[in-house]
């Protein structure tokens, strides 16, 4: 029992250690067409959007639609998304592994609408 309550520790600690390390791992997600940057925390969380200003000219009309801008922010969004999910899952393996859990499917495994 005593060897049960300290392996439950030692897990809640390791669990709380890697929470915050992936709080603070940025990954930055970028649009198809370039220019329009988003940044993620490996917790999934939204930092930031950075959009080059020579992404705004269009170099047929001067200026992009807002369609056009739309477009990039979600993709940048999605692809940081992606990337923060995929480093959650591998440090969540990584402790269950070190854990000696078995390793169950991930609830992270969300599928978004356009991945259906």
């Amino acid at each position: 029992m005593m060897e049960d309550h300290r392996r439950s520790q030692e897990a809640m600690e390791k669990t709380s250690a890697m929470m915050d390390e992936l709080a603070a791992t940025l990954v930055v997600g970028e649009s198809e067409k370039k220019g329009v940057k988003v940044t993620f925390n490996g917790q999934r969380r939204p930092i930031s959007v950075d959009v080059d200003p020579s992404f705004l000219v269009s170099s047929s009309s001067g200026v992009i639609s807002t369609t056009e801008l739309n477009k990039a922010i979600t993709d940048a969004m999605k692809n940081a998304y992606d990337q923060s999910g995929a480093l959650m899952e591998k440090r969540m393996s990584g402790l269950y592994e070190q854990l000696g859990l078995p390793r169950e499917p991930l609830s992270l495994d969300i599928k978004r609408d356009d991945q259906k």
